[in-house]
């Protein structure tokens, strides 16, 4: 099994086991969920933290005390505890899964940018000759290659 790595390359586990070893080392037990062609991996997180207890002395600020003569012996005493949990999950779908892409898909289905005046795209080729392309009054797939191969007529030249 091949290492995981981060955006920069640098190895962070040897594979998926070291990964669920290291997870399972801290108390964190992942599964894995597969429902209605969907995969998740799960995490249930769970933390609780218990803050000490106490007596703690009951002091008068030294204002009040030395205007009052007010002294004091007493406690207070706590207890708390608090505890988090959470389940958090990955969605390992592979990215477009179920996605079809046809003359009549909508551009706005797949940028949702481009109604922003001016040139959305360039195309440049090979010899270096370029063109810009406002896909305004384009809706659809269709559309934007129907733009595309007007504009490809006049690079062409026989």
């Amino acid at each position: 099994m091949p290492a995981i790595q981060d955006e920069a390359g640098n190895k962070l586990f040897d594979g998926l086991s070291d990964f669920f070893t290291r997870l399972s080392s801290i108390g964190v037990n992942p599964r894995l969920v597969h429902k209605n062609d969907q995969c998740d991996l799960l995490f249930d997180l769970s933390y609780s933290r218990t803050i000490p207890t106490g007596p703690h002395p009951l002091k008068f600020s030294s204002g009040i005390a030395g205007l009052a003569g007010i002294s004091s012996s007493s406690e207070v005493f706590t207890s708390s505890q608090y505890l988090v949990r959470s389940t958090v999950g990955i969605d390992l779908s592979p990215l477009g899964d179920g996605f079809v892409l046809s003359s009549n898909t909508l551009l706005s289905a797949i940028a949702s940018d481009l109604d922003a005046p001016g040139d959305d795209f360039t195309i440049t080729l090979s010899d270096g000759t370029s063109a810009s392309f406002d896909v305004a009054g384009a809706l659809t797939i269709g559309d934007l290659i129907q733009l595309i191969n007007t504009s490809a007529r006049a690079w062409v030249s026989c």
